[in-house]
């Protein structure tokens, strides 16, 4: 019960605030004005800006380089490997692979001792 009585309490003691409180006055042309921002504001949000577009761009760009790049890649090795540079791949190859007998000489010096 003390605790309802309290509770009533304050529920009176914020409507009498309320019934003393006065008229605000607002400065001339307040709502124009807040009306007029608003307004702007959301033109702003509806226009495409230049960052936007150039954003997109640079997506489509990047995208296009890379589907270039993939293709070059995937078609040109194949044609480079006709021809002369076919022989000088083949001759690095030779030159730079380990032998086979290298590899086996090792393992049997390694299980002789």
């Amino acid at each position: 019960m003390k605790e309802k009585s309290a509770i009533e309490e304050q529920v009176d003691r914020c409507l009498k605030s309320i019934r003393n409180s006065s008229r605000v006055e607002t400065p001339p042309f307040f709502a124009e004005r807040t009306m007029r921002r608003m307004r702007e504001q959301t033109n702003r949000n509806k226009r495409l800006g230049v960052g936007a577009i150039l954003k997109i761009a640079a997506i489509i760009v990047l995208a296009v380089v890379n589907l270039y790049t993939i293709f070059y890649i995937s078609g040109g090795s194949k044609q480079e490997m006709n021809g002369a540079n076919s022989a000088a791949a083949k001759e690095f190859v030779k030159e730079y692979q380990p032998n086979d007998s290298t590899v086996v000489t090792i393992e049997n010096n390694l299980n002789d001792e």
